[in-house]
């Protein structure tokens, strides 16, 4: 049986999704809407410029994705979804250039995009987000995450999504990373270790340059587990755990800076 909001075409075999956009801005929600309506499998159920609007029309519409801008007339975007209950549509994010935001997006495998959003951007994030779990779970963790990045303003805490499932990792808890073409494992404290289809370029972005740092074109290390810098063999570090990690040698002198710094 399929859903009244998914209903399902046979002639063309896809999905029709229900979506909802809040915007508060008149021409960053018209230059979406003419966006969505190319896609035949979107159908527009409604728009609301605010975070009372956007409840109401979630709740009369039951939207299966809704793009959602952060800075809205009467509140945020974090304010609509931390009032929400039963969380179970899809979300990709709208928004100006925010570092904290786009950084909290990260950390938390959302999809956003930046205005002025382009197509192919916009079919990217609409191909992931076709991807995600409908159940509700994976969405309610993620969203539930984001929510707690942003009331500490802070990065605590990283989602991941593995093979196994997503998981929730405690920053202080990672002892280092090692990337592999568009693979990355993450090591942790436990000697538990996580594959992950993320660049370890990605997760250079993401993590604090105060707490890791990309020692070698393949590894990041945590800077609190380094427990000795040696010399010999081109110059390697030995973590917490007896790893010895390679020190590449363009990065030699800032790391090393970085230490006495940090001292």
């Amino acid at each position: 049986m399929v859903s009244k909001s998914k209903k399902l075409v046979n002639y063309y075999n896809i999905f029709v999704m229900k979506v909802a956009i809040i915007e508060d801005e008149e021409q960053s929600l018209f230059a979406l809407m003419s966006l969505l309506d190319k896609k035949k499998n979107l159908i527009i159920c409604g728009h609301a410029d605010g975070v009372a609007s956007g409840l109401n029309l979630i709740t009369r519409e039951n939207p299966d994705l809704v793009f959602l801008d952060i800075a809205l007339k009467d509140g945020t975007g974090f304010d609509l979804l931390d009032r929400g209950k039963d969380i179970g549509f899809k979300v990709i994010f709208t928004t100006a250039f925010n570092n904290f935001a786009i950084k909290a997006f990260r950390y938390n495998a959302l999809d956003y995009l930046l205005k002025p959003i382009v197509e192919t951007e916009l079919d990217e994030a609409l191909m992931k987000v076709n991807t995600i779990s409908s159940s509700g779970l994976t969405i309610k963790n993620q969203l539930d995450e984001l929510l707690h990045c942003v009331k500490k303003n802070t990065f605590d805490r990283l989602l991941l999504h593995t093979q196994q499932g997503i998981i929730i990792l405690e920053l202080n808890q990672i002892l280092r990373l090692e990337g592999d073409g568009n693979y990355t494992t993450v090591f942790m404290k436990n000697n538990e270790k996580h594959l992950v289809t993320n660049t370890i370029k990605i997760f250079e972005e993401m993590l604090s340059p105060s707490l890791f740092f990309r020692i070698h074109q393949s590894h990041i290390i945590s800077i609190n587990a380094v427990k000795k810098v040696m010399k010999e063999d081109g110059g390697f570090v030995v973590l917490e755990d007896g790893s010895r990690i390679p020190i590449a040698r363009r990065r030699k002198d800032d790391f090393i800076q970085m230490l006495k710094t940090g001292l």
